[in-house]
């Protein structure tokens, strides 16, 4: 209450380690209206939420070294999330189906990856725009000095 803070960024260990903390009679004296960040684990989600009294989470999947970002607006314990139907052609993305075991997505007959069905494990990818001027399109990152020649899905093709 010492800040009347409305808004909270967290990283999910964080919310953990509060969950698993002593009780405080103070830990419900707030004025926040919702919580951000990644990383927040589907069993502490909903635990985390009642005892600390957060009427809404938006959980983001993204990293420093992809360039796909998706939200869970919905406030849906555990879901990636998704992009916004009005940003969809300006970020193309896809949820691919990833064997663990090999670490690299699942190819179909055509090479090209298979797509999740709803519910299903998957990896993330996102299309790198050649107009250089639309969001998202831009990406630098440390490369090695060979590069794949593969495509990887008919999204990045």
């Amino acid at each position: 209450m010492r800040f009347d803070c409305t808004m909270f960024q967290y990283i999910g260990e964080f919310c953990r380690y509060m969950l698993n903390s002593a009780p405080h009679p103070q830990e419900t004296a707030h004025r926040l209206r919702l919580a951000c960040g990644n990383g927040l684990r589907p069993d502490v989600w909903h635990d985390f939420k009642r005892r600390f009294r957060i009427p809404h989470i938006i959980e983001f999947y993204a990293a420093t070294e992809g360039n796909v970002s998706l939200f869970n607006f919905e406030d849906k314990e555990g879901a990636v999330g998704r992009i916004p139907w009005f940003l969809e052609s300006r970020f193309p993305t896809k949820v691919v189906r990833f064997d663990i075991d090999r670490q690299q997505p699942i190819r179909g007959a055509d090479g090209f990856c298979v797509e999740c069905q709803p519910e299903e494990a998957g990896e993330v990818i996102g299309k790198i725009l050649k107009d250089a001027s639309k969001p998202g399109a831009r990406f630098e990152v440390m490369r090695r000095r060979s590069r794949p020649t593969r495509k990887c899905c008919t999204t990045c093709s």
